[in-house]
């Protein structure tokens, strides 16, 4: 489908925020390098010969940076990607092909083959830091952790002048681990920034931690404590309220795509139920532990569903009936993929994390996000990508569940270029 058809105003958001963060982010590295640099000889143009920016993507998913630099006018050059899904290679063959190679797996390939770049992109796989399995991962000993290791070899050997590694905020866990695997490089600057789309003004909240690397051949500002405060100023600048709720950036329930998964998830829904094995399941267990924890009566009737659509199994329906009797606000989002006591909760219109599994219910909407609205919410312009038709709801899903939300990460790629004469090169 080209240019995948969305409401005139929800058009107008996403082609807005990139030149308004741009705007903010700018202003402030003007001012804060004429302060504390004045006198010192240093450029503070916006972008120094930016037509030279080179940018290549491992992990690369549905090209969150290459979307962010569309995004906010930037020229680049995008060198190659890499992605060990079939599914997802598709999708960036369609929507942002590089003018090199699409790789099928990191580890696997030659590093020798990797083209030249400056910018260096990758959101190395989280499993292994996932706060939803804090009590059973091995962390670096798991299988998913080797795809960090490799990222440590490919820029040790083509040193980009930056590169930026995105990772969940469970990382924490083995955080000096990790920090001391960039350090070792000896080449870079490094810091770890917390950013939380929320604080950007996303009516959608996924906190990550963006670990920047910056090449100190081409680091405008030398000095580590001056490098720190001067990233902390322009996340300062970033920061705006947020102004729009999760409902504001959905589509309409007449769009094609939102009828279309509905009239599925019944289907599935009647599959399911006719397959359902007999026994009480677990899940009742843990909607009684909820109820008693919190004064509630120990009776959720299920009769009429729960009045979101999507929600049509009575795992996830209960779940909904119990968290709007726990939650009284109107503008109650939760995600309901876990039993009732995992559930993350939003109750302000902003929605919770979004992950590749989430069923994400919106009270005001009265359904659930579909897939494609994983990305949408992500400030991926639909309107201007060309999704494969043969693409599955699961994949899109996936996409938008693994995805680095697009003001993150062009947050992160601002602080970079900013701080660098990468551009030069």
């Amino acid at each position: 489908v080209q240019g995948f058809m969305i409401p005139e105003s929800l058009r107008k958001k996403l082609d807005s925020w990139g030149p308004s963060l741009l705007r903010r982010v700018a202003s402030r590295r003007r001012s804060w390098l004429q302060e504390h640099l004045r006198g010192c000889g240093v450029s503070v143009s916006l972008f120094p010969s930016r037509e030279q920016l080179v940018v290549g993507t491992d992990c690369s998913g549905a090209e969150a940076p290459i979307w962010s630099l569309r995004s906010m006018g930037i020229p680049y050059t995008h060198a190659f990607s890499c992605d060990i899904s079939p599914a997802v290679r598709n999708f960036i063959a369609a929507c942002s092909p590089p003018v090199g190679p699409v790789f099928p797996d990191m580890i696997q390939r030659d590093r020798q083959s990797i083209p030249a770049h400056s910018v260096y992109v990758c959101g190395f796989p989280c499993k292994p830091f996932s706060l939803l399995r804090r009590h059973s991962t091995k962390l670096m000993r798991e299988p998913a952790a080797k795809p960090f290791f490799e990222v440590i070899k490919v820029i040790s050997q083509h040193l980009p002048a930056v590169a930026i590694l995105e990772n969940v905020v469970g990382i924490r866990s083995v955080m000096s681990f990790v920090v001391s695997h960039f350090v070792k490089i000896r080449w870079y600057y490094v810091l770890a920034m917390p950013i939380n789309s929320e604080d950007l003004g996303e009516p959608v909240r996924r906190p990550r931690y963006y670990f920047v690397l910056i090449r100190r051949d081409v680091a405008v500002v030398r000095d580590r404590t001056q490098l720190a405060d001067f990233v902390k100023a322009m996340l300062a600048a970033a920061r705006v309220p947020r102004a729009d709720t999760i409902v504001d950036r959905m589509l309409p329930a007449s769009h094609p795509a939102v009828q279309d998964f509905c009239a599925k998830s019944r289907q599935k829904t009647k599959r399911r139920q006719n397959n359902q094995p007999a026994g009480s399941p677990k899940w009742v267990k843990h909607n009684s532990n909820f109820m008693h924890a919190r004064g509630l009566s120990p009776q959720v009737s299920l009769q009429g569903g729960c009045g979101v659509a999507g929600l049509n199994l009575p795992r996830t329906q209960t779940a909904w009936n119990l968290l709007t009797r726990a939650h009284g606000s109107p503008d109650l989002v939760a995600d309901v993929s876990q039993n009732v006591h995992r559930a993350a909760v939003c109750v302000d219109g902003s929605a919770p994390t979004i992950t590749p599994g989430g069923i994400v219910a919106v009270k005001k909407a009265g359904r659930v996000l579909v897939p494609v609205e994983k990305l949408l919410v992500h400030n991926f312009p639909l309107h201007k990508m060309s999704i494969p038709q043969g693409i599955l709801d699961k994949e899109l899903e996936d996409l938008g569940g693994n995805t680095m939300h697009l003001s993150s990460v062009s947050l992160a790629l601002f602080c970079l270029l900013y701080t660098s004469d990468a551009a030069d090169e």
